[in-house]
């Protein structure tokens, strides 16, 4: 995931002029906050721990994999599922900030909960 050229990554080459969030407009895109903090991702991210019944907000990057470390381990159905929609999550808000970057698509938090359970 680190590997992936968000903006403020292009800004520091000097590929582009701006490095702001194209799913929330607010702040400067990085990995954290595109796949964690952005409040697009975070709904999309929230939703999905409540229909896993994970009664915890979202959290960053290095304090998610720590819970998962902990919590989200072994052959479980529940671990299982975690890793799914985590890395479904993770795909998910990256084409979505692709669409929006290159063609002006734009997808509902709602729309993408749908397709990542899909």
């Amino acid at each position: 995931m680190e590997s992936l050229l968000t903006r403020d990554r292009l800004m520091k080459w000097g590929a582009i002029d701006s490095a702001g969030c194209p799913l929330c407009y607010h702040i400067n895109e990085c990995h954290d906050h595109l796949f964690f903090a952005c409040s697009y991702s975070f709904g999309v991210w929230s939703k999905l721990l409540r229909l896993q019944s994970i009664h915890r907000t979202a959290k960053n990057w290095q304090e998610e994999k720590q819970w998962a470390a902990t919590y989200a381990t072994g052959r479980s159905v529940k671990a299982e599922i975690y890793w799914m929609c985590l890395a479904g999550a993770i795909y998910h808000v990256w084409l979505e900030r692709n669409s929006r970057v290159f063609r002006e698509g734009q997808m509902e938090e709602r729309a993408m909960v749908r397709q990542i359970i899909q």
